[in-house]
Order: structure tokens, then sequence, then C-alpha cells
């Protein structure tokens, strides 16, 4: 019991070191998905405001998979860096892109999948699936 629970908080500090680390930088994935969407930044700024997100976005320009490989990308050269700095090991990092990749491949753009429990990857979120749906 001891074990399962170690192993838990484990994983419940690396998921929260990967949010951390997400976080950080995402004005630069709202200019990526602003130009794959043909949106000018104050269109980009006007919809975020509206409570929009990145994937959904990119779902309504029909770029979802464009969108998908790019934030994959940037995500694992954050984890990449964080390595480098010395905040996770090797394996820490590898765990956290399995994870990260099985969300992703899960991912609808249609913010069913945010939250904590859905590893929201980005600095605007909360706890717990807290996605906006209909809004579109």
């Amino acid at each position: 019991m001891k074990k399962l629970f170690i192993t838990l908080m484990v994983l419940v500090g690396l998921s929260l070191t990967l949010v951390g680390a997400m976080a950080t930088g995402n004005d630069d994935a709202w200019d990526f998905v602003g130009k794959l969407a043909g949106k000018t930044p104050e269109e980009i700024i006007e919809l975020r405001g509206q409570g929009f997100h990145m994937g959904q976005i990119a779902l309504d320009a029909d770029k979802l998979d464009e969108f998908k490989v790019y934030m994959t990308e940037r995500r694992t050269e954050i984890l990449e860096q964080r390595v480098s700095d010395g905040f996770l090991t090797q394996a820490e990092a590898d765990a956290l892109k399995v994870e990260m990749e099985a969300r992703q491949a899960d991912c609808t753009g249609d913010g069913t999948n945010q939250g904590f429990g859905g590893m929201r990857m980005g600095g605007n979120g909360g706890f717990g699936g807290q996605g906006r749906r209909g809004n579109r």
C-alpha cells in the first residue's frame, strides 16, 4: 500500500511539473495557431477573450493535425530543456512524454480533454476538465 501511495505521489508531482513546464512561453503557440488558422493577432486576442482555446481555433480552421504535431514538438523541446536544466531526470521526462503523447492522441480540439485530469498544457486553464464547449 505504501509503495502504491509513493508511486501515485511521484506521478502527481511529475504531472504538476509538466503543467508548469508547458505553461511557459504560451504566446508562441498562440502565434502559431493564429498563423495556422489565418487569423490576425487582433482576432486571436478577441477569440481568447471570448474563451476560445488553441485547439478550437485549429479545429475550426481544419488544421488540428498540424497543430497537434506542433504542440507535441514544442512540449518535447520543453521537456528536453527541463532535463538539461536538471529539473527532471531523463526517466521522468520519458514518462511524461509517454503520458503527453497519449493525451495528445485523444485530443479532439473541442476542449473536452482539459484540466488537470486531461493534462492541459496551456497557461489559461484550470483543474478538472473546464474546457469550453459550444462557443463557436
